[in-house]
């Protein structure tokens, strides 16, 4: 399943220079957090942004959202392994 593209959508882009501190720093980690919850990349809302990988990162590790590993569409976590949930390995091909 894609993720919904209107919440990558609402994440403000940020003009070069300007700093995010208070109530609008508070309101753009929401917005990033909702986006990346709903599968988006760190990537992708950081392009929407107009920051790099590394300012979405830090924004959404400073508000608590469990990142997912490299790679995932789903939160970290040994849960969310196929092994874990009975799933059969796929076998390598020759």
């Amino acid at each position: 399943m894609l993720p919904d593209s209107d919440l990558l959508c609402v994440v403000p882009r940020i003009p070069k220079g300007q700093h995010l501190s208070g109530d609008e720093r508070v309101q753009w980690i929401t917005k990033a957090k909702r986006a990346y919850d709903a599968g988006h990349p760190i990537r992708a809302i950081a392009e929407q942004a107009q920051r790099s990988y590394g300012f979405v990162q830090r924004a959404l590790a400073e508000s608590g959202t469990k990142l997912r590993e490299r790679g995932s569409h789903g939160p970290r976590g040994a849960d969310n392994h196929p092994r874990a949930a009975g799933g059969v390995e796929p076998s390598p091909s020759l």
